[in-house]
């Protein structure tokens, strides 16, 4: 197991997350951030309520913490030694284990908030495939027409929530000790359990690094390459030319509904 984590999991999840930042970086380089072709209209229309909100945020501010704080206890001893000493380390290395361990059974919590708030809007629609073929515009030509959530959105959507699920289950393993003995007690497979909290680790670390490398990806989506996104999620609200751009079936919808209540 050691042999695995540090010759194994350390390199490879570490390479996978350089990776991930250089590819996202030559894109940004390369392409350059997606502006609109009309411009700001100046009017806005509104997107994401306050529950889809709160949820989207919630999920975001535990991700980033256990995100964080288990990222410094897989990669710590190696860079964060160097530069602290081993004492500094410990005391860091206990913070963050403790805040890993209590935050973390919160976090199936906002999956299901996610999931219940969200799935509505990310199921299959026609032109979904047409969008994938397209790049989402970047290939072909004409525009990759999209409801209110793109195609990419919505596998972002469904990766959270399974990956989510797996993260979760392999987590409390971890976190309550009387899960892995039931486990134990309950498949012959494991004769010991240790045996059952090493596969764990296993797999909850590669899962979790396979997590952030996806929420690098959202990010820089949302933050830096089609900008307009992030303000949705903030205000609740964007720009008219924005929505008609990127989501003009969802425009359409929004715009005929108005029309028919007034």
């Amino acid at each position: 197991f050691r042999s695995v984590r540090s010759n194994r999991l350390l390199p490879s999840g570490g390479d996978l997350l350089i990776v991930v930042l250089l590819i996202i970086g030559a894109v940004y380089a390369v392409r350059g951030p997606v502006t609109l072709h009309s411009g700001n209209s100046g009017k806005e229309m509104h997107r994401h309520s306050v529950n889809a909100r709160f949820v989207h945020w919630f999920l975001a501010g535990i991700f980033i913490v256990l995100a964080l704080s288990g990222l410094i206890l897989l990669f710590g001893r190696p860079l964060l030694i160097p530069l602290f000493g081993k004492s500094a380390f410990g005391a860091i290395a206990y913070a963050a284990k403790n805040v890993h361990n209590f935050v973390g059974p919160l976090f199936p919590v906002a999956i299901i908030l996610l999931f219940f708030n969200m799935v509505s809007k990310n199921l299959y629609e026609k032109g979904d495939l047409k969008w994938f073929a397209q790049g989402g515009g970047m290939f072909g030509s004409g525009h990759a027409s999209a409801g209110k959530f793109n195609p990419g959105e919505k596998v972002l959507f469904w990766l959270t929530i399974f990956l989510g699920i797996v993260v979760s289950v392999t987590g409390y393993v971890l976190d309550f000790p009387a899960i892995a003995s039931w486990i134990v007690a309950t498949f012959p497979e494991f004769t010991q359990y240790r045996h059952v909290m090493e596969l764990s680790h296993v797999i909850h670390t590669i899962i979790a690094v396979l997590f952030i490398a996806l929420v690098f990806g959202h990010i820089f989506l949302a933050v830096f390459f089609v900008p307009g996104t992030l303000q949705g999620m903030v205000s609740g609200n964007v720009d008219e030319n924005w929505a008609k751009e990127h989501h003009d079936r969802w425009y359409a919808e929004v715009k005929g509904a108005a029309k028919g209540d007034a």
